[in-house]
């Protein structure tokens, strides 16, 4: 997923490196990190797109030797749970703030943000950054994101950590809240095209790397992979460089997060279980556990959580059955371009590839029709939306309407209490005796849809797509044949985590559990 926004960067980067003269500076904050530590750093290490399935079918034939040197010295799942829509962008915020997205506010890829009247997009696709402009992208994407969109009701682990003493770094994440001061000075050509500040001030963790855009001093002698052919090192070899840098300079913060994009986009072209493509990303793990000394003095000196952010769903052969067109089924009305004032529309779409969430400009305009239309297309799963106080679900394979909210009898395996009524075949949900609900092909939906619901500051109807399909709607890609994300299915929700080098385990397997989990390993060693 995360090639989409990369487009932007790349484009952008093209345009200040190419023109003579012109360069990026970056002015860190001063830091300080000791050089020989007793307690053991944790590094978090997220492999886009990896599950558990693509790794035990490698594993038999001994294709990623690094993954499964951590897999049998460690702990091994593959039932981590994302947010829904299963997006990077929304996943990174819920990982690093221990909260879902009606807390941290980043709904998704693509959202609607009424008093800008303006659908907020990071990047989806180069025909959206044409669409959008350069300045709103580069502002969202480069500003935005971590210093309004992320709600500053919720802290970052990074924050939580400089606040106990200890330092942090994030290697090519989208999402890097953090305590120090940054400053990106911006070139005269870029800052002509984007209409942008001469200064932008950031807020990060100890160690901010995000490819040529942002590399910590360390680095800036050190010849690395981030040239045009090389997505100005957004990819795996330069995280798994920079990495291997802080390491055999001893330079390691308590804890870091880096980020292996690369084989998602594979993914999506090839299918999940693309072995060949994954294999690449654990040759740099593998280097990065080289940077030790050996693969086993690398786990006795440090934690390694190595995890995947999303799965990804296999799309089908055909593209005219593939995609749901949202145009085509609200031909009725009048819908919002992609770009341009949203309240020139009735209704308006925040396509998140296989989620969508429909925004009905016109009030006059009830989700309860809007949703009753879609159904008329069975390649869609579900539609969801709030009404007095409820949230009600439909699904062109069920009748009638299931409805539930929070609190009440009923208990999940996450401990979550709600009250329901309807159908709950609706959501893939078995009804125990004890009052327990146990969830099918939809882990913690139930949690997942309120908090997507709740997500935005106007009201919103979500469509899910079934395994197979993607909605379509101006700008957005399709892969035929291969795979997609950001939808409910646990094809997309579930992904794969390994544990090495310490016996504590997170409460529940979720993202949204993974920061406190992180923190608690901070106190174990205090």
């Amino acid at each position: 997923m995360r090639r989409r926004y990369l487009l932007l960067f790349i484009f952008l980067l093209i345009i200040v490196i190419s023109f003579k003269g012109s360069s990026l500076s970056f002015i860190e904050a001063d830091y300080n990190i000791n050089e020989v530590s007793e307690k053991k750093n944790v590094v978090m290490i997220i492999i886009d797109s990896m599950t558990g399935e693509i790794l035990r079918e490698g594993f038999k034939n001994n294709n990623f030797s690094a993954l499964l040197f951590l897999a049998k010295n460690g702990m091994f799942y593959d039932d981590l749970v994302a947010p829904i829509p299963s997006m990077s962008v929304t996943i990174e915020s819920t990982i690093l703030t221990g909260t879902m997205p009606d807390f941290h506010r980043i709904p998704g890829l693509t959202w609607y943000k009424p008093e800008e009247n303006r659908l907020v997009n990071y990047g989806s696709t180069l025909k959206a950054f044409l669409k959008i402009g350069p300045t709103a992208m580069f502002e969202d994407v480069i500003y935005n994101l971590n210093n309004e969109h992320l709600s500053k009701e919720v802290s970052t682990v990074f924050e939580d950590l400089h606040n106990r003493g200890r330092t942090s770094g994030a290697i090519n994440t989208l999402v890097y809240r953090g305590s120090r001061d940054y400053e990106v000075m911006v070139p005269t050509l870029l800052r002509k095209i984007t209409h942008s500040p001469r200064n932008i001030e950031l807020k990060g963790p100890d160690i901010l790397a995000f490819g040529k855009l942002v590399q910590p001093e360390l680095m800036h002698e050190k010849k690395l992979p981030d040239s045009i052919f090389k997505k100005y090192g957004l990819n795996d070899k330069y995280s798994s460089e920079v990495t291997q840098t802080l390491i055999r300079q001893n330079k390691l913060p308590d804890f870091s997060i880096v980020y292996f994009p690369d084989f998602d986009k594979k993914a999506h072209k090839h299918g999940p279980m693309y072995i060949d493509g994954l294999k690449k990303a654990d040759q740099y793990l593998g280097e990065v556990l080289d940077a030790y000394g050996s693969w086993e003095k690398a786990i006795k000196e440090d934690i390694f959580i190595v995890i995947g952010d999303h799965g990804q769903d296999n799309t089908i052969k055909n593209k005219e059955k593939l995609t749901i067109d949202l145009d085509d089924i609200y031909e009725q009305y009048k819908i919002s371009r992609f770009s341009g004032n949203v309240d020139k529309g009735e209704i308006a779409f925040g396509n998140n590839h296989r989620l969508t969430y429909v925004y009905s400009i016109d009030e006059k305009l009830s989700f309860s029709n809007l949703a009753n239309i879609a159904m008329n297309d069975n390649r869609i799963a579900l539609s969801a939306w709030i009404e007095n106080n409820w949230i009600n679900v439909i699904s062109p394979d069920v009748n009638g309407i299931f409805k539930f909210k929070s609190g009440g009898k009923w208990r999940d395996k996450y401990n979550q209490e709600w009250t329901i009524d309807g159908d709950p075949n609706i959501l893939s949900i078995e009804v125990h005796s004890e009052n327990k609900l146990r969830y099918g092909d939809y882990p913690d939906i139930l949690n997942q849809l309120e908090s997507a619901l709740k997500s935005h500051d106007v009201p919103v109807m979500i469509l899910a797509a079934k395994p197979g399909f993607s909605f379509y709607s101006e700008a957005a890609p399709i892969h035929k044949d291969g795979g997609e994300h950001g939808g409910i299915h646990k094809n997309e929700i579930l992904s794969a985590m390994i544990i090495t080098g310490t016996d504590e385990v997170p409460h529940y397997r979720r993202m949204v559990d993974l920061k406190s989990y992180i923190l608690s390993l901070f106190d174990e060693k205090s």
